[in-house]
């Protein structure tokens, strides 16, 4: 896949500059546990980091068109605000290759930001069945 021109980033804190922070991916991926600025060039899942605190777990699940988020645990943040910023490529990533996951270790100074609402995008996100909880837990450990 070539280099997008522009990649995303939703978060619930409104920022200047955002600036690299340590990730925590339970599957053990080393690409998904560095502190670094991290980015999609997929706009929707970027939004989807806006809908639901940091702490929660949870995954994307990209067989849904468009990729939903799939919360194992905690709740969509229902009447909060979030921002989605967009990004110059330039400095960035993809790492691992393929996975619409992109980082860069330095600072970012967004293009752009949107302030958004959490209830106009929350059909984005779904609580887990059971099925989600075990292809969750079977991620958990997988390239540690």
């Amino acid at each position: 896949m070539a280099k997008p021109k522009y990649l995303w980033h939703g978060s619930i804190r409104k920022m200047n500059t955002i600036k690299p922070s340590k990730a925590v991916d339970l599957s053990g991926h080393p690409a998904s546990n560095k502190k670094a600025v991290y980015a999609t060039d997929i706009k929707a899942l970027a939004i989807e980091f806006g809908l639901v605190d940091r702490r929660y777990k949870k995954y994307a699940d990209y067989s849904k068109k468009p990729v939903q988020m799939v919360l194992i645990n905690g709740n969509i943040r229902k009447g909060k605000t979030f921002y989605l910023y967009k990004l110059s490529s330039r400095g960035f990533t993809e790492a691992p290759k393929g996975s619409h996951q992109w980082i860069n270790l330095k600072e970012v100074k967004p293009i752009e930001m949107q302030e958004l609402k959490v209830d106009d995008y929350k059909h984005l996100c779904r609580k887990a069945t059971k099925k989600d909880k075990e292809f969750f837990e079977s991620l958990i450990g997988k390239f540690g």
